[in-house]
C-alpha cells in the first residue's frame, strides 16, 4: 500500500511524498530542500539529517560510497520498489538532458560542417566521448545514442523520448 504525506518547506511550500511505510514518526522528521529545479527529501535520524532514500535503503547499502537511485527520476517516490543502489558513476549516467541543450534530444549534437549531414550522435562512457555518426534528422540521429545508451548502461539507461516506432526499431522496449 502506498501512502502520501505533505511535506512543508520553510518557505511555506508544500510538496508530496510517497512511502510504503505508514510510520508517523518518519512522517514527522520528513522536510524537503531543492537543490537547482528537485526537490530532495531528508528526516532527522540520530541527530542528523539523512536523506529519506538513503534511510529507506540503510540495510542494503553495502559501500558507504554507493548511491540510492530513482529509477523513474522523481525523488518524491520514496517507495522501495522505485529505489535501488547503484555506484556513483552510474548514479552519475542517470540524467537527462542538460538545460543548455538546444536540440531537445540527449546526445544529438547539431553539426556545424557545411555539406555533412545536419546531426551526428555521441555518447560519453567512462569520460571519453564516442562520436556515432552523422544523420540527416534529428531523431534517427536519438535513435542511434538510444541503442548505444541502451547497450551500455542496460536498464540505467535514460533513453529520448522517440516514439514508439524508433523504440519498436531499437528492439528494447
Amino acid at each position: 500500500m502506498v501512502f502520501v504525506y505533505s511535506v512543508t518547506q520553510r518557505n511555506g511550500a508544500q510538496h508530496q511524498v510517497l512511502l510504503d511505510d505508514d510510520s508517523p514518526a518518519i512522517a514527522k522528521t520528513i522536510c524537503a530542500s531543492k537543490v537547482k529545479k528537485t526537490f530532495y527529501f531528508y528526516l532527522q535520524h540520530n541527530g542528523r539529517l539523512t536523506g529519506l532514500a538513503r534511510f529507506l535503503m540503510e540495510d542494503k547499502l553495502v559501500k558507504s560510497n554507493d548511491c540510492v537511485d530513482h529509477i523513474d527520476r522523481d525523488t518524491s517516490n520514496n517507495q522501495l520498489s522505485n529505489l535501488r543502489i547503484v555506484s556513483r558513476q552510474q548514479n552519475n549516467c542517470n540524467v537527462g538532458k542538460r538545460s543548455s541543450n538546444t536540440i531537445g534530444m540527449i546526445g544529438v549534437v547539431k553539426n556545424r560542417k557545411k555539406n555533412q549531414k545536419p546531426f551526428y550522435a555521441k555518447i560519453t562512457q567512462c569520460g571519453q566521448q564516442h562520436h556515432l555518426g552523422a544523420y540527416n534528422t534529428c531523431e534517427e540521429a536519438a535513435a542511434a545514442y538510444d541503442r548505444a545508451c541502451y547497450n551500455i548502461r542496460g536498464d540505467l539507461a535514460v533513453l529520448n523520448n522517440v516514439d514508439n516506432i524508433f523504440k519498436n526499431r531499437l528492439n528494447i522496449m
